[in-house]
């Protein structure tokens, strides 16, 4: 009982999925599967006449007569009962037009290759012709359009090169001569690749043509007026090297409505007639996006790339066709020649090319597991193993809310597109993981199809795949339409089969956006892998292309990668979009952890992106290759517009060239080890380095042989700006040796053991650490006894507030355990005086009033900056003595106090003749400079009054006669008076009035200084 009891819920569940079957439930006897062929849990797709072909696909000729469900094929028994066919030109009429207005334009691209980033190029007088042929997704044909003859056309297409003679830099520009005329032309693309020397090297568009043998580019990432502080500086080069640059023809034509794709045909110099030379990318069918242009890069750029079969050099000249019948085999009867199908047919067609599909069998089984028949949404289905792959030879359109459960292996021939919402999973599989990959799963095998994945709608995922194309060239794995948001997790993209030497064309993964809003897609443990092989400039082409949005809107596509591996080849964003394209504003690039191995382009080329888009790029390693980590390109070099804002944390490798290229980052953040300007921009960057650097560097390797150390150095190459009142400022030590006397008669100390400490001051009146704290001291008698404190001076110091603290109360409350002062001691602290000129105190306080909570970092330091001043009261003297070299000299402290806490007004004493300030704002052994007031309350009462101290009434200020709210003055001190104006101790200012006044406020502030002679 116990066993069946197990076993129930498993046969309930089994004969559930058999009540809802539409397919093969009953397996071929030779295998005893049971396959499932109802939606619980999915619908095996062989229950519905898909199947793994065991050898070469099935292929025939049939007769197709118009309404009728049967065919005749000419080959017996060459498919199935229940298989899949699509037969050529059976199906749909073909309603397309005849594609029109092509034009043909010598140019050179200003972008990366294949991007559609055209501008128009001296002429030649080579020949060329061109036409191009519509088809519709499902495979028909419209006849060529009329062939267009240019006579103007440059001799050769694709990469060309210049030698180098000079290359030089003044400001942010740099100027290139050639040893012999280049074609190169305003705004066109060149890579300069020098021999040595490589901080001129890199990705940059010409600004300027000077004569056919010398250019220049602007606004580039070095600037010779931020040079000279790091080794690998270079202003002038001539050793050689070379640069690069592409030439093209650039094909446009009118859309034609209904149309998927066009293909190219070509006949070049040499050429005895028309040949297929390339596809576009299609056009959207729902959002609308339109490709209509095309670049012909020449032999062998364009060479090696594959089509559907049907698709031949014949269509150069041949005649429009309809779509294709795919269908399925219900019957078969007359000795296997006549089929029964389950669709008739729409057109009538004598000697048609049937071939075997996977494709309705597929159909099938969506359709059978849905849910919500006859959308076919809901489902899941199986792709069981199989030693063979399956084969998609007609479009297959998967409905929204499906999952694809994918063990076997697919070749695609015609492109297969998701709606939404579809989740593609291939973890029951396993193909081997490849070089600088992250899994093995399930493998989708790009074959004749361009597309092979069209994603049409959002909110699609794939998971443990292998995304693969053989071909040897031009391949296209994935196109998303409006799919935000998608993610891909554990998926290897690959075309030319990963790394082809002739795989110039082929893209990985192509993403566009209509929506102009946020649009989200995820790369997770992604594999990018593509030719040709590791030699600059043989392609130019990205693996990786976000396009730009049409009609000169903006593409809100963000992009996430984490943990990406790539080759050769890298990401590029934006471009010319058949001449019609805006900026390619990135609404957000984020990059965590990525590999390239290899590199011969950018690794990121941002073409006509927003100035200030954000780019963050976190542990970019780039192996061996000497290639930039971004570059921004634009088609308007000479508008002098900055690039990107870049976050660069830990890029390595790949920096024999600057890291930055093109138009100078609006601001980049670089956290790495490069220690050659060559490495990186010299202008608006924050530039930190991980301890790579050996340089002399205090205080660390000023002493003995001054051998340089490796230590870390962030330097900031832009402008700085300080906000409000706050300060910049250079660290200095807190005052040291405090010394404590023995007590003497003088003062009113109750009885206690006190420690003392000092703090430093600086310019801006704010405070350092204090000092470690001095020897104990004893009062053995109340209200008798003073302590006299001194110390060693700290440099810059404007003045010094002293604390004390009574060990008595509890012991040993003052310090912390490490013998430290600091917040949370058991015993309080009080300051016992603040802003003491020079380095000696006496204590006489009974209670001090102010309880103290120590600073835990340095508050200012010996040269303070802020918006008040720059106060750096050390200057650096000659030399004073015969081999005793440069040393510190004199240096003059000026500064100001306040007469009450907070800079406030002080209130007039009603009925008294003088007012003391509540604070002592006369210094200690300071020299007064003036003494300033504002009436900030009308004083009454009185008609006049004077500023002075107790005993000089009038040493500031004689009498002063406007009383009114809001009166001034400036009072002077005695210059050169020889003495301080307080002696060695502090003292409060007081006002004197001819009469007692009534009330009144006046604010008062004190400027005073002190000198210190030369220090040796």
């Amino acid at each position: 009982m116990k066993r069946l009891h197990i076993l129930s819920p498993f046969i309930i569940f089994l004969f559930a999925g058999a009540a809802h079957a539409q397919g093969q439930n009953a397996d071929a006897p030779r295998t005893n599967n049971f396959r499932f062929g109802a939606p619980d849990p999915y619908a095996d797709v062989t229950s519905f006449g898909a199947m793994a072909p065991t050898g070469p696909v099935p292929v025939s000729t049939a007769n197709c007569t118009k309404g009728s469900n049967q065919i005749t094929i000419a080959t017996p028994n060459a498919f199935r009962l229940n298989s899949g066919v699509t037969i050529y030109g059976c199906g749909a009429a073909n309603n397309m037009g005849t594609p029109s207005g092509l034009t043909v334009t010598p140019s050179e691209p200003w972008g990366l290759a294949s991007t559609e980033s055209a501008v128009a190029s001296p002429k030649g007088n080579a020949t060329y012709e061109y036409t191009v042929v519509a088809r519709d997704i499902y495979g028909a044909l419209t006849a060529p359009a009329t062939p267009v003859t240019i006579t103007n056309g440059l001799p050769s297409l694709g990469p060309q090169t210049a030698a180098i003679k000079s290359l030089s830099r003044s400001n942010d520009r740099i100027t290139v001569v050639t040893v012999a005329p280049s074609n190169v032309v305003y705004g066109a693309l060149v890579e300069i690749e020098p021999k040595t020397i490589q901080q001129f090297s890199g990705w940059y568009n010409v600004a300027k043509i000077d004569s056919p043998t010398q250019f220049e580019i602007w606004t580039t990432p070095t600037d010779t007026r931020a040079q000279g502080w790091m080794v690998g500086d270079t202003t002038i080069y001539s050793g050689g090297g070379k640069i690069a640059f592409y030439q093209e023809n650039y094909l446009k034509w009118t859309p034609l409505e209904g149309a998927w794709e066009y293909y190219v045909c070509a006949r070049r110099p040499g050429d005895s007639a028309l040949k297929l030379i390339g596809v576009t990318k299609p056009t959207g069918p729902l959002n609308k996006y339109i490709d209509a242009a095309f670049e012909d890069y020449g032999s062998p750029y364009m060479d090696g790339q594959v089509y559907p079969s049907y698709v031949t050099n014949s269509v150069c000249t041949g005649k429009a066709t309809n779509d294709p019948l795919s269908t399925w085999v219900t019957a078969i009867s007359g000795n296997g020649q006549i089929y029964t199908l389950n669709s008739p047919a729409a057109q009538s067609v004598s000697g048609a090319k049937i071939i075997f599909d996977d494709a309705p069998g597929i159909l099938r089984a969506l359709k059978a597991a849905s849910y919500q028949s006859p959308n076919y949404l809901g489902s899941s289905i199986f792709i069981p193993p199989a030693r063979f792959p399956y084969v998609i030879n007609s479009y297959l359109p998967i409905p929204r809310d499906v999952t694809v459960w994918q063990s076997g292996s697919l070749v695609v021939n015609e492109t297969i597109s998701l709606e939404s919402s579809v989740n593609w999973y291939g973890d029951w599989a396993s193909r081997g993981t490849p070089q600088f990959g992250f899994s093995s799963g399930a493998t989708i095998s790009v074959a004749e199809a361009s597309p092979g994945l069209y994603l049409m709608g959002t909110g699609n995922t794939f998971r443990t795949l292998n995304i693969i194309s053989m071909t040897p060239n031009g391949a296209l794995d994935l196109l998303a339409d409006n799919a935000q948001p998608s993610n891909f997790e554990y998926v290897e993209f690959e075309t030319g089969a990963g790394g082809a030497a002739t795989d110039y064309l082929g893209m990985a993964v192509v993403l566009r956006d209509s929506t102009q809003t946020i649009a989200n897609y995820h790369f997770d443990k992604v594999g990018i892998l593509t030719g040709p092989e590791q030699v600059n400039d043989a392609s130019w082409t990205p693996s990786f292309w976000v396009t730009p949005a049409q009609d000169h809107g903006n593409t809100g596509i963000e992009v996430t990668m984490d943990r990406t591996t790539w080759n050769r080849r890298g990401i590029g964003w934006g471009g010319g979009d058949s001449g019609n394209g805006g900026n390619g504003g990135v609404s957000g690039f984020v990059s965590n952890w990525s590999y390239r191995q290899g590199g011969i382009t950018p690794f990121f080329a941002c073409m006509n992106c927003t100035p200030f888009s954000a780019l963050t790029f976190n542990d970019a390693s780039m192996d061996t290759e000497a290639q930039p980590l971004e570059a921004s390109l634009t088609a308007y070099p000479s508008s002098e517009r900055l690039g990107q804002h870049i976050s660069a944390l830990h890029p390595t490798g790949g920096a024999q060239a600057p890291l930055f290229s093109g138009a100078r980052p609006s601001f980049a953040d670089v956290d790495s080890f490069f220690s050659s300007a060559r490495s990186f921009q010299n202008r608006d960057i924050l530039y930190k380095t991980g301890g790579s650097f050996s340089y002399v560097f205090a205080p660390y390797a000023t002493t003995g042989s001054y051998t340089p150390l490796p230590g870390s150095l962030d330097s900031i190459v832009e402008p700085m700006h300080g906000a409000g009142g706050y300060s910049w400022w250079f660290d200095t030590l807190p005052p040291t040796n405090v010394i404590a006397s023995a007590p003497i008669k003088g003062g009113n100390i109750p009885l206690g053991t006190y420690v003392y400490a000092v703090s430093m001051t600086g310019a801006d009146g704010a405070e350092t650490i204090t000092s470690v704290a001095s020897a104990p001291v004893t009062i053995s008698t109340a209200g008798t006894q003073q302590v006299n404190l001194s110390w060693t001076a700290s440099l810059g110091a404007y003045s010094y507030n002293v604390y004390r603290c009574d060990t008595m109360l509890k012991s040993p409350g003052c310090l912390l355990e490490d013998g430290t002062i600091s917040q949370g001691t058991l015993n309080p602290w009080y300051q016992i005086a603040k802003h003491v000129m020079g380095t000696s105190f006496s204590d006489t306080f009974v209670n001090p009033p102010i309880r103290w909570n120590f600073t835990q970092v340095n508050g200012t330091g010996s040269t303070v900056l802020n918006n008040t001043g720059v106060y750096a009261p050390v200057v650096q003297a000659g030399t004073v003595s015969a081999g005793g070299g440069a040393v510190f000299g004199s240096s003059e402290i000026s500064t100001a106090e306040a007469c009450e806490k907070d800079f406030a007004a002080t209130s007039i004493n009603a009925g008294s003749v003088a007012t003391t300030t509540g604070q002592a704002c006369i210094p200690a052994n300071a020299y007064i400079d003036a003494v300033v007031y504002r009436v900030t309350k009308s004083i009454t009462g009185a008609t006049s009054f004077t500023v002075g101290v107790p005993g000089a009434p009038s040493r500031f200020c004689s009498a002063q006669t406007t009383l009114s709210g809001n009166a001034t003055g400036v009072c002077n001190a005695q210059i050169n008076a020889g003495t301080p104006v307080a002696g060695p101790s502090v003292a409060r200012v007081v006002v004197t009035f001819n009469a007692a006044p009534e009330s009144g406020a006046i604010r008062l502030i004190v400027y005073y200084h002190t000198w210190r002679p030369p220090t040796n």
